[in-house]
């Protein structure tokens, strides 16, 4: 559980809300120096252990000492100074650039104001006709804007609604949109925008060349159905990204093995600490490491014990 545990806390490290990226530094740098070696981080992670372990297994000699070397596996794997023994900030921030170029693509996080981050595909009742997307935006629409999908050449358009979330100052802009009457089977290429109260005259609209999704074909065409199954993936590393650069690689190598869909059994993005809080910069940072794939094939979700801050409002929302 060591594992799971980095990478949740991890996941504060990589962040451009310059508070947050802060307030986990000082939490983890004891010297106040920029640098995160193991010694330090080890302490960090120790005080926000979330599972109840036994005290005398988890301070013996060989516990620790297997954790030690974790740790520093861990740094050198992905420190990009190969004589360091410490980590930086930048070798994070690497991390989701690396990621994002298998597909040829710059990371999300990098974007503001009114541009799609987090694009999250899922099934409805109707897995055959429907579709349902949401995406993230760091800033908020004015009232007169409401989020668009446009998935065909021709006027094909679905309007859907924006929420947020006001929990202990979580902050940015979730937008939903219901897409009904899809042809069964079919590929869909599709922007994501705003449009005007009169619903016609469009705002802003973004593209992206690998935001496509197919429907479910009906069953009497369909060969196989291949899905990806997994839990406990959580965010950053080393399973968070090492799983997520192994899906997209897997996708990318045949377009007629790609799976249907993604179910993830929960645990999903290991954003609590511990306490009575979770953070949002974890769920921001898990949803955007998943939109690679997330963005073209359903990700459906079951819930674990770690969604169950807030009874489970970041689930839900």
């Amino acid at each position: 559980m060591l594992f799971l545990t980095l990478i949740s806390l991890f996941g504060f490290i990589l962040t451009i809300q310059t508070s947050d990226l802060q307030k986990y530094v000082d939490l983890i740098d004891l010297n106040n120096d920029g640098k995160l070696f193991k010694d330090e981080i080890f302490i960090f992670l120790n005080k926000f252990y979330e599972e109840i372990q036994d005290p005398i297994s988890i301070t013996s000699s060989s516990s620790m000492k297997i954790q030690e070397n974790i740790l520093y596996n861990i740094i050198k794997r992905y420190n990009r100074n190969s004589s360091a023994d410490y980590l930086i900030l930048s070798d994070f921030e690497n991390l989701f650039v690396d990621l994002y170029s298998l597909q040829n693509q710059k990371p999300t996080f990098l974007f503001n104001g009114l541009e799609p981050e987090q694009v999250h595909l899922s099934y409805t009742h109707d897995i055959y006709t429907e579709m349902y997307i949401s995406f993230v935006t760091r800033e908020k629409p004015s009232s007169n804007l409401r989020p668009i999908v446009k998935y065909c050449d021709k006027q094909c358009i679905a309007i859907g609604d924006t929420t947020t979330y006001n929990v202990d100052d979580w902050h940015y802009w979730i937008h939903f949109i219901y897409i009904k009457g899809l042809e069964p089977g079919a590929e869909y290429n599709y922007k994501l925008g705003f449009i005007d109260s009169d619903n016609i005259t469009i705002k802003h609209l973004f593209s992206n060349e690998k935001w496509t999704f197919k429907t479910m074909p009906p069953v009497e065409r369909q060969q196989k159905e291949i899905v990806y199954i997994y839990g406990d993936m959580g965010t950053i590393m080393p399973l968070g990204f090492e799983v997520m650069k192994s899906i997209i690689k897997d996708f990318n190598r045949d377009k007629n093995e790609q799976p249907n869909y993604v179910v993830h059994v929960g645990d999903i993005a290991y954003a609590g600490t511990g306490h009575a809080e979770e953070v949002q910069t974890i769920w921001d940072l898990f949803m955007n490491q998943i939109a690679p794939i997330s963005s073209q094939i359903p990700y459906m979700t079951a819930t674990g014990n770690h969604e169950k801050y807030y009874n489970y409002t970041s689930y839900k929302t």
